[in-house]
């Protein structure tokens, strides 16, 4: 039980160790986030097509990878789901 002890006594507190890990974690996240979101991002542009052009500047880099890498099979069947639910199909 005295290596338990010790163990819990030496986790890292430092303001600096908590600093990185939320820091790591929101590299991680957010760029996740935005990646997922373009999916609604398609209904809302079906619903209220006058928001286009700010969703097209808001998303302009994910239009980029979509025309320019090879992922463009796998957006293209993210964002037809998401299509297909804005039109209720």
């Amino acid at each position: 039980m005295q290596f338990i002890e010790v163990m819990a006594d030496n986790r890292p507190t430092s303001t600096l160790h908590r600093t990185m890990h939320g820091v790591g974690i929101a590299l991680i996240v957010l760029p996740l986030i935005y990646l997922l979101s373009v999916g609604p991002a398609v209904i809302i542009v079906v619903k209220v097509p006058s928001l286009r052009g700010p969703i097209h500047a808001v998303y302009a880099p994910m239009i980029w990878l979509h025309d320019h890498t090879s992922l463009k099979k796998h957006m293209d069947t993210y964002l037809a789901f998401w299509e297909r639910t804005a039109h209720g199909n």
